[in-house]
């Protein structure tokens, strides 16, 4: 009686206990979380296939949500650029790839339902298919059309033409088109950038653009004026024109290989040196490649006068006869005469005067023993050198025609004693 009693009450009890609500699990929270991101990826699709517009409003809402979002538009229309026109989804950034990887999927899924149609037979749901993968490619074509468009109007044309200019560089191993040049999407690239060196001569160029620009064109910049580009290609022609011919003497007519005036280029330097308008900064650099700034007159001087103090250093005599000519070619005869006759009429410039006199030049010869003296000091070296006078007709020594003296003083001799 008792037990029946407790079990009357207990089920009382239970009849008015509140009712438990049933537990979901993780894994249908995850799938439920699936479901509605997969929802608001399908419209964002729909969005994006809609119209340039709406594709930029999904744009702008991404990009206040996660600015790696928004950044994508700036290498997007910089690769559109590159590109010539719109930039397929392959080359499209990874991060927006991937926000649109369920969208840009649909092509491929319609394309396995279409494969299983055929596989299956059936005429409606072949008909079905189709008409999912021509919808599937349509909005698939609307979305790349209208992102690309959205690209362009948000992140702007400077961006695009900053584009252009990199596949310019690439393509032509220079970032300076000419002002003239038009790309083949139809910019005029050549305007635009001169545009972008008034505003950096002005100042009115944001400095992040111009660095941008900067790291383009390499060892010149595209924002380099036209004579600091002349002067950087005149450079690296001397420098080659050294490496050739082993020293920066370059005549005045010198053309380079590229058409380009070396040699006058060179003169105008040399010019602007003499006034002082060249910058110290260029002429050490021209210093550096070899030039030197002494007039064409003066570098010749030096060069005869050093080659005397060399013949004065070996013969003991600053003096040479009239016809003798260095190994190098220098007519150091002749020089030496004009020497004597500028002293002689009173326009020798007094500093060379005295530089002549420290190496005991000689001023006022007597031709013959000059000549006999010199011819002397050469027949010396060479016995001293062979260990005998027997010298060959045609043999010079110390730039002397030492065989043909020694031929002359032994028919002389045999002259006087017939």
């Amino acid at each position: 009686m008792h037990w029946c009693a407790a079990a009357a009450v207990l089920a009382c009890a239970a009849a008015f206990a509140p009712a438990r609500t049933p537990k979901i699990s993780a894994v249908v929270c995850r799938e439920l979380a699936a479901s509605k991101e997969q929802g608001a990826d399908d419209d964002d699709w729909r969005r994006l296939a809609n119209s340039k517009d709406a594709a930029a409003d999904v744009f702008l809402s991404w990009a206040a949500e996660d600015p790696g979002l928004g950044a994508c538009l700036r290498t997007l229309n910089l690769r559109r650029g590159r590109f010539g026109g719109d930039v397929p989804p392959t080359l499209w950034p990874v991060q927006l790839r991937r926000k649109l990887a369920r969208g840009l999927g649909r092509r491929g899924r319609a394309r396995s339902a279409r494969r299983a149609a055929w596989a299956g037979a059936n005429a409606t749901s072949l008909e079905l298919s189709w008409r999912d993968l021509r919808a599937a490619y349509a909005e698939r074509e609307a979305v790349v059309r209208n992102v690309n468009g959205a690209a362009e109007d948000l992140a702007g044309s400077w961006v695009y033409h900053l584009g252009l200019l990199q596949a310019y560089a690439q393509n032509h191993d220079s970032a300076r088109p000419p002002a003239s040049y038009v790309a083949p999407c139809g910019a005029r690239l050549g305007r635009w950038l001169a545009d972008q060196r008034s505003l950096d001569k002005s100042g009115r160029l944001a400095p992040a653009r111009r660095q941008q620009l900067e790291l383009i064109g390499g060892d010149v910049s595209p924002l380099a004026a036209h004579s600091e580009r002349r002067w950087r290609r005149a450079c690296l022609s001397l420098w080659r024109f050294r490496r050739r011919e082993g020293h920066a003497r370059v005549k005045r007519a010198h053309v380079d290989e590229d058409g380009f005036r070396l040699g006058g280029w060179l003169v105008e330097q040399r010019k602007k040196y003499d006034k002082g308008t060249l910058p110290p900064k260029r002429a050490r650099a021209l210093e550096t490649l070899g030039v030197s700034f002494e007039r064409p007159r003066d570098a010749a001087w030096r060069r005869h006068f050093e080659a005397l103090e060399k013949r004065a250093d070996a013969t003991g005599l600053a003096d040479a006869p009239a016809r003798l000519v260095t190994e190098d070619g220098l007519k150091l005869g002749q020089w030496v005469a004009k020497q004597r006759k500028l002293r002689r009429e009173g326009v020798l410039d007094p500093d060379r005067e005295r530089r002549l006199s420290s190496i005991r030049f000689v001023w006022a010869p007597r031709d013959a023993v000059s000549r006999d003296a010199a011819y002397a000091v050469a027949l010396a070296a060479f016995v001293a050198r062979e260990g005998h006078d027997r010298v060959p007709k045609r043999h010079r020594e110390l730039g002397l025609g030492l065989g043909e003296w020694m031929y002359r003083r032994r028919r002389q001799a045999v002259a006087a004693g017939e």
